[in-house]
């Protein structure tokens, strides 16, 4: 929230691990807390960032890898867009995880994300999936989401479609 520039602590916090006790044992609590150093370094501009996220991006814990992908998609340029394909391919059980990726892929590569999107999610691997891919499109407002969005309702129509068309608030 300070905006502090602590690398050491953020490094440090990255491996943190915090067992607490649960009714099916033991938990970590520990999972935001490494998102949020990994998202802590991403914005000090760490040499290693990429490095960092990807090793983030596999954490046991949704929370740190929605957030490492909520970072990779923050970046300002597009080298972290191949790691968010890429761990959007390998898929994710937490649905946060993969809408953070849509997101992020869609902000650091607009129309490649939109082709990818495309061919690899609207017809994808399960509803969820595909309405999370498909609201993703619609929160990119861009003018080529837009069109794909209104052929794809055309084709069939669904509310998740017309939500989507309505969230980029563009006129054809």
């Amino acid at each position: 929230q300070l905006e502090a520039r602590a690398e050491e602590t953020f490094l440090r916090g990255l491996h943190h691990v915090q067992p607490e006790v649960g009714y099916s044992g033991p938990k970590d609590c520990a999972g935001e807390l490494r998102g949020l150093c990994a998202l802590g370094l991403m914005r000090c501009n760490y040499p290693d960032i990429l490095t960092v996220l990807a090793e983030t991006l596999a954490d046991p814990d949704a929370g740190a890898r929605t957030l490492a992908a909520t970072a990779v998609g923050s970046n300002i340029d597009e080298a972290g867009a191949p790691l968010l394909r890429f761990k959007l391919l390998l898929g994710d059980e937490a649905l946060e995880v993969m809408s953070a990726g849509f997101t992020g892929l869609l902000k650091l590569t607009p129309e490649g994300g939109i082709d990818f999107l495309e061919r690899r999610f609207l017809d994808g691997p399960s509803p969820d999936i595909t309405e999370a891919a498909i609201l993703a499109l619609g929160d990119s407002r861009h003018p080529k989401a837009l069109e794909l969005l209104i052929h794809r309702y055309s084709e069939e129509p669904s509310d998740e479609f017309l939500l989507a068309i309505a969230m980029t608030r563009l006129t054809k």
